[in-house]
């Protein structure tokens, strides 16, 4: 075999073995997912193997009126016409240091390991004047659960829960909200997404919104 050839051939698997190590798996070790029924929002957060975290704002709104979705009429003429609405979805990425930061407090103030409200009397029993709650989802290599809260709030001056367990839960959004403005959030949600009436589903009911702003023309 030519010597030149050889230590080319010799190179070129070097490179490749070079290479190949480099490459390393990332796997994700825990995933958060925080949803809410106020509003079509979902929170979700990231650790991976290596170390890093991620973290993004999920919002899905239905592009056009809701009475297609609420009335008899348009529930009628969606289903002769197999009509449905449109789904839009806005993906706003969290800042890696805050996504590390929230899982840690979360953490640490027992969001892996919260009694289940259904599972105390005291809590399911407790008396709702809406639909409105709060849902987790976790997922580790030791841990896979979901729970859910109904009228859970931030806390502010005067609505500290009287329940013990309600008031753990409590602490678990009001940590979410010291990190995100979700209200400011989901109307940013507007200023990215075309201009249009929109509606999502609340509980029994439909939300209808418009948005009437004209997206900024990039120069």
């Amino acid at each position: 075999m030519n010597k030149s050839f050889l230590i080319i051939l010799i190179f070129i698997a070097g490179s490749l073995n070079a290479f190949g190590q480099k490459k390393t798996k990332i796997d994700t070790l825990e995933v958060y997912q925080i949803s809410f029924t106020e509003k079509p929002q979902t929170i979700k957060l990231v650790k991976y193997s290596n170390g890093e975290y991620s973290g993004n704002i999920k919002t899905k709104l239905r592009k056009g009126k809701s009475y297609w979705s609420s009335s008899w009429f348009g529930k009628a003429w969606k289903n002769i016409w197999d009509i449905d609405s449109k789904v839009i979805t806005d993906n706003l990425p969290i800042d890696k240091i805050i996504a590390k930061n929230l899982i840690t407090e979360l953490k640490n103030n027992g969001v892996e390991t919260i009694i289940d409200c259904n599972q105390v009397e005291e809590c399911k029993n407790y008396q709702f004047l809406d639909g409105n709650s709060i849902g987790f989802e976790i997922e580790t290599k030791e841990i896979k659960r979901d729970y859910y809260f109904y009228e859970i709030h931030p806390l502010k001056d005067n609505n500290l829960e009287k329940i013990e367990l309600r008031k753990q839960a409590q602490k678990l959004v009001s940590i979410l909200y010291k990190h995100i403005d979700l209200d400011k959030e989901f109307s940013n949600t507007f200023k990215r997404i075309p201009k249009g009436p929109y509606h999502y589903s609340y509980g029994a009911g439909i939300v209808s919104l418009s948005n009437k702003r004209h997206k900024k023309k990039i120069k």
